[in-house]
């Protein structure tokens, strides 16, 4: 079984959309529908695993095997619980890896996925698995080589497993991922095969497969968000000193009174100040308070309107978001402990690593923080 990594030019060609853009849809429902609205989404990932979770245990239990001999350890016994926990993380393992390589819409890709954490805990230049709509995650599914390589996989295809295994480690816990037993037995496998190889061209194989690894650590540039979920609430409490003299000035030229006219324009757009010809019309036809803030803002911060515009849009959007989820808590915290386990339960299901390796329940205590973003 081969596995080739996505072409890095594929991947620079797509710019990557803000995660509060995506983020959104906590903002469409009333808080018992959000509860429902993530049962739901459980219910259609738990659909869309169904057709391969047979071959998807099948595989982590290779990698177990794998990843025990390796270690000199014994494969542990596995619970039915568990099986479904690591198949479940293979799946959102996919899904991830599925749509950073493609577009969600022409030009644009989505942001990092993650599943260790609660969709309400999120770093801010992440989204969540269930932030994604049902529809996307069937599509990643159905259209996932990965998926449809492993109903062929056999015993001897473990390494390859384990080496992909690797690559996800890597991809969601970036620096600490040396630490993760996964990463350090197939570091050991892939530097033992450029060791052991008898031909110049086996030997170029391997050596592009230990390349392949390390690259995994590196950043893709287009991956970036510029505009965080924090850096949007930096920019709105930057903007709102300047918008209450906006308000002020607005007034003022509503009123006709020169000498607040006078030094709040100077306030406002020092050092150069308003072209007489811009302050003759505005005392004329008095502006919007919004058209008069942003002029400011963006002539003291070098910023063009319309790039403006977007910001305060997506900073407003942020802010609602963590409003939302807030209620959302509030409401959630009244539900019976039956109803709380059947989110929270789902979540703790997600695990950083196969269910079976070591380390399998770290991540847990991330998930269980009722806290909003940004709180």
């Amino acid at each position: 079984m081969t596995r080739k990594p996505p072409a890095s030019s594929r991947r620079s060609r797509l710019r990557t959309d803000n995660p509060v853009a995506i983020r959104g849809w906590v903002t469409e429902l009333p808080s018992d529908g959000v509860y429902k609205e993530l049962l739901l989404r459980q219910k259609e990932f738990d659909r869309a695993l169904q057709p391969h979770r047979e071959a998807i245990v099948r595989a982590n239990r290779l990698i177990t095997e794998r990843l025990a001999w390796l270690t000199r350890g014994s494969a542990p016994a596995v619970s039915k619980e568990r099986e479904e926990r690591a198949a479940r993380t293979f799946l959102a393992h996919v899904v991830a890896s599925y749509w950073e390589q493609y577009p969600f819409r022409p030009g644009w890709r989505l942001p990092r996925i993650t599943m260790l954490v609660s969709p309400w805990q999120l770093p801010p230049d992440m989204i969540h698995i269930f932030d994604l709509d049902p529809r996307r995650i069937h599509r990643a599914v159905s259209r996932s080589a990965r998926l449809r390589r492993l109903t062929k996989v056999s015993d001897q295809d473990a390494d390859d497993l384990l080496i992909a295994s690797a690559g996800d480690e890597i991809r969601i816990h970036g620096p600490l991922a040396p630490f993760w037993p996964t990463v350090q037995a197939v570091q050991y496998v892939l530097l033992s095969r450029v060791r052991e190889v008898d031909t110049a061209q086996a030997a170029d194989a391997a050596a592009a497969e230990v390349s392949w690894l390390f690259d995994q650590f590196l950043d893709d540039p287009s991956r970036r968000i510029a505009l965080r979920a924090d850096r949007l609430a930096k920019l709105r409490a930057d903007y709102r000193p300047i918008y209450d003299q906006a308000l002020r000035l607005a007034e003022a030229l509503e009123k006709r009174v020169a000498p607040d006219i006078e030094s709040l324009t100077k306030e406002l757009f020092s050092p150069r100040g308003l072209r007489d010809r811009v302050l003759r019309q505005w005392k004329q036809r008095p502006p919007q308070v919004d058209t008069i803030a942003r002029l400011a803002y963006a002539r003291r911060h070098h910023v063009a309107d319309r790039t403006l515009r977007r910001q305060l849009t997506l900073a407003d959007k942020a802010e609602v978001i963590t409003e939302s989820w807030g209620e959302f808590l509030k409401y959630f915290a009244t539900l019976p402990e039956a109803s709380t386990r059947q989110v929270l339960g789902f979540f703790l299901s997600l695990d950083p690593v196969p269910a079976t390796g070591p380390g399998a329940s770290s991540g847990h205590a991330a998930a269980t923080q009722n806290t909003p973003p940004g709180a």
